[in-house]
């Protein structure tokens, strides 16, 4: 549980930072969910 908090944690970090760098989540929310639940997965 704790492992997938950290995750969830990194994810919307770097989706937060995409979103301010690209000026729009939109463009970057595919990608990081995608990988979200790749790596949840992996778990």
């Amino acid at each position: 549980m704790k492992s997938t908090f950290y995750v969830l944690l990194v994810a919307y970090f770097g989706l937060f930072v995409c979103s301010v760098m690209d000026g729009g989540i939109a463009i970057c929310l595919k990608p990081y969910l995608y990988t979200a639940n790749q790596e949840v997965f992996k778990i």
